[in-house]
């Protein structure tokens, strides 16, 4: 297929406003091996690009607006650690995070009031009320050698006393916002995606379309159906009482019970890895796809460089 120099597949999405959404996407250009991630925006169908950033973003998350700004602060994560933040209305600032010892940056989350950042050899870091980012991995990080024997796939919690993190191996940890136990884990498949639902209750994805619902006290109930989906977890968000799974090529929903699929009525190709929502909308991006839903009905948005 021939294609524009300028044509992207998205991996990434954060939802700033409900009809304002930034998306990570990458030049079909430089095929299997990007190496610039080009930030673009879409705000009631019209497009626009925000920013490049010298990395491959895995992650992208937002933080409350400084006093007297109108919108959230954009966070941007790459994996080798180049780290953005775009204020309303200023310049985007660029620092990059120490990763001794570790590999790739994998996630990036709001928990209680700070971000954490996680990735190979379980390593962790939390954004200080100051701007400063600290390793808060003590007693699960292992500096990298010969090869990736660990890696935190995803993060959430909580408040900062119960951030749980999960990954290879079904590697399942809990931080109390001292120190790190490790939790008995209901798979040894690889864990990619840990969501906590405003019910308290934490939703695990992993590969082969295994999802559980549980927390650390309860345990783990498996709600995956392999006759819906056996394609690995990427993402999750709730939205409007449900929670809502991206799952590579579907997209899953349920409500505390086994996962259904969601059929979205769009034509064309669609793929789903990356999903976001606000109280009144969702938008969830694959490749070239672009959705945003607002609880009734769904609207694709083509992005014109492609």
């Amino acid at each position: 297929m021939d294609r524009k120099q300028t044509a992207l597949y998205f991996t990434t999405v954060v939802v700033v406003e409900p009809n304002l959404a930034l998306m990570g996407g990458y030049f079909y250009s430089e095929e299997l091996e990007p190496t610039v991630t080009r930030v673009m925006g879409v705000q009631g169908g019209n497009w626009g690009k925000l920013l490049d950033v010298d990395d491959v973003v895995y992650a992208m998350e937002t933080k409350p607006a400084p006093a007297g700004k109108p919108r959230p602060t954009v966070c941007i994560m790459g994996r080798r650690g180049v780290y953005v933040e775009k204020i309303s209305g200023e310049p985007p600032v660029t620092t990059t995070l120490e990763r001794k010892d570790a590999g790739y940056l994998l996630d990036l989350r709001r928990i209680g009031s700070r971000l954490y950042a996680c990735g190979i050899q379980n390593i962790v870091l939390r954004q200080e009320n100051d701007g400063r980012w600290v390793r808060v991995d003590q007693g699960t990080f292992s500096p990298l050698t010969d090869y990736v024997d660990r890696a935190f796939r995803s993060m959430d919690g909580a408040d900062e006393n119960e951030v749980l993190g999960v990954g290879l191996r079904g590697d399942l940890w809990l931080w109390d916002g001292k120190t790190w136990s490790q939790l008995q884990s209901p798979t040894e498949y690889p864990l990619h995606m840990i969501l906590r639902a405003s019910s308290g209750h934490y939703y695990i994805g992993g590969t082969h379309g295994l999802i559980w619902k549980g927390s650390p006290g309860q345990g783990w109930k498996p709600i995956g159906d392999s006759a819906v989906s056996t394609q690995t977890i990427e993402d999750m968000t709730e939205f409007q009482g449900k929670i809502y799974v991206a799952a590579q090529d579907k997209l899953l929903v349920t409500d505390g019970g086994p996962v259904t699929e969601v059929k979205v009525p769009i034509e064309g190709n669609k793929a789903y890895f990356a999903i976001d929502s606000l109280p009144t909308a969702l938008w969830v991006v694959g490749d070239e796809s672009v959705l945003q839903y607002d609880g009734a009905a769904w609207k694709r948005h083509v992005c014109p460089d492609n």
